[in-house]
């Protein structure tokens, strides 16, 4: 069920103000300057991998990687650990298979790595499989296929579950672009279909704030070129609901997200008019009066990475600072200025 503007939502705390739909806002790469003070920025240890096209998130009080497209443009099976405590990374288990454009989503001390992309021939391979790794053991299984292969898509753990949103069935230009909401639980190992994603679109940003999904920015094909999606969408699981939010205010896909201090923080991105480029902006977006605001510039414009919230701060790591291809291995700590 879609649900826009609902005294259910407003008990959440969100007021809705604006009204978003198929309608997208121009690409540009130029915006006013933030007026906030913005985040206290520090280099922290590189990626041992220089690698884009991947999706880290938490694994405890750490930061887990997997596979991505390395400096080379080839296919990664490596997982490393990040400990922002002691500033270090350290090797794992690599991944049964090569994997890139992968989401990542923990459950207690486990990491489910959904779908992806395989290279094979030289050409993108969509994959349905699904990869439990288990810290305690250090070692990697493989559970229960995906109900619909994707790519591209967006992973979110919730209450114990990992839903799988939006993406791509194909990895060629033409594909439509996914609407998908699967959700998986770990404990039966089973994979149950829930309300579709309104606006359909891969590449897209997400964050978990409260009780709610956030499915921000994206992509399509318009039939002639890619096109990015300024949707935010949020996904209520106990609802099984989906609300239509303030637009992002600049339309944007392989953006990153990450939610701090009950704000959700959007970060650089990438776009395709003039030959393309990347976004260095940093979004700052208040649920509670459903406003979008310029917080911040990012020091190193990325694409294709995420964000990652640990205690105060949030790390942007890896990723690629060209259109398109070109791998990095920047790590970068991003916090709230001391007030």
């Amino acid at each position: 069920m879609w649900t826009i503007r609902t005294t259910a939502l407003v008990m959440v705390g969100l007021l809705l103000t604006h009204c978003s739909g198929d309608d997208e806002v121009t690409n540009s790469p130029s915006v006013d300057e933030p007026d906030t003070m913005g985040f206290v920025v520090s280099v922290r240890a590189p990626l041992p991998t220089t690698r884009q096209e991947i999706y880290p998130t938490n694994l405890g009080d750490e930061i887990i990687l997997v596979g991505g497209i390395d400096m080379y443009q080839s296919c990664s099976d490596r997982v490393e650990v990040y400990n922002p405590a002691t500033n270090n990374w350290r090797r794992v288990a690599d991944l049964p298979y090569r994997r890139h454009h992968i989401p990542l989503a923990s459950v207690g001390n486990k990491v489910y790595a959904t779908g992806g992309y395989t290279i094979i021939d030289g050409h993108w391979r969509t994959r349905g499989t699904v990869f439990e790794y288990d810290n305690d053991r250090n070692a990697w299984a493989i559970k229960s296929p995906m109900m619909t292969p994707r790519s591209e898509h967006v992973a979110a753990a919730y209450q114990g579950k990992i839903y799988t949103i939006g993406g791509r069935e194909l990895p060629t230009p033409a594909a439509t672009a996914s609407g998908h909401n699967e959700v998986y639980d770990p404990a039966t190992d089973t994979w149950t279909a829930k309300s579709p994603l309104p606006t359909r679109r891969w590449h897209a940003a997400v964050a978990v704030l409260d009780s709610l999904i956030y499915v921000i920015g994206g992509r399509y094909f318009d039939g002639l070129s890619i096109v990015n999606r300024s949707a935010n969408e949020a996904y209520s699981p106990q609802g099984n609901t989906w609300y239509e939010l303030a637009n992002l205010p600049m339309a944007s896909s392989g953006l990153s997200a990450a939610a701090l201090n009950g704000k959700i923080y959007v970060f650089g991105g990438e776009y395709f008019e003039n030959d393309g480029g990347m976004y260095n902006h940093v979004w700052e977006y208040d649920p509670a009066t459903d406003r979008w605001d310029l917080f911040d510039n990012m020091r190193t414009p990325r694409h294709g990475t995420d964000a990652v919230t640990v205690a105060n701060s949030i790390y942007v790591i890896g990723g690629a600072d060209s259109h398109q291809f070109g791998a990095v291995n920047v790590n970068e700590r991003y916090s709230m200025p001391e007030q």
